[in-house]
């Protein structure tokens, strides 16, 4: 066998390992690792969306302008939720329906006092 015979015969197995090593590692990373991550990805979107939602419903937020508020996570992400008074208005209804009965009284009295000054003007 001469050295150029040898020499392509070494480079026929190292092309032929080589492809084998990257279509394992690229069956790996698709088949083994890929759905791990859609699903950690997931996850953290969903964690971090619950996390802003409560952050809101706590009353934790900051108000932009007339129709805009930012909430923040934990994790650093701040979310801007413009809100017309309407949808405000929708929420505060819907959260005061599953509240007990004093809170709505306190409520209603509130509202009720809001109209009469209203009406003094």
């Amino acid at each position: 066998m001469t050295l150029e015979e040898k020499y392509t015969e070494m480079m026929d197995r190292f092309r032929a390992d080589a492809f084998t090593a990257v279509d394992e590692a690229i069956h790996t990373i698709y088949c083994d690792f890929a759905p791990h991550l859609d699903t950690d990805t997931d996850a953290n979107v969903s964690c971090q969306a619950s996390e802003i939602v409560t952050e809101i419903l706590s009353g934790n937020f900051q108000r932009v302008d007339d129709q805009t508020v930012c909430a923040s996570g934990h994790s650093g992400i701040s979310v801007f939720i413009t809100m017309t008074t309407a949808e405000y208005d929708n929420i505060r209804k819907n959260l005061l329906s599953m509240m007990q009965a004093c809170p709505k009284d306190l409520e209603i009295q509130s509202l009720k006092e809001q109209l009469q000054r209203a009406w003094e003007r």
